[in-house]
């Protein structure tokens, strides 16, 4: 659940690690805050609903170990 009363310069996602879920978090978090740089972890062959979603939806997404991190929304 997410309440907000204004922007947000950071998303962090982490939760349900089935692609459907982060998904829904990644299209949620880029339609509320679409300036927002998304940051989350998991991205490891443990959690392939992770690595599907990320890779699907965040094109260019910078991967560093388990993290990864996604800022094409920002203003320059």
């Amino acid at each position: 659940a997410v309440a907000t009363c204004g922007g947000a310069d950071m998303v962090y996602i982490d939760g349900d690690h089935s692609e459907g879920a982060v998904t829904v978090d990644i299209l949620a978090a880029r339609f509320l805050w679409p300036e927002a740089v998304l940051v989350g972890d998991d991205y490891h062959p443990d959690f392939p609903g992770v690595i599907g979603a990320v890779d699907r939806w965040l094109s260019g997404a910078s991967k560093e170990g388990r993290c990864w991190s996604w800022a094409e929304g920002r203003k320059p």
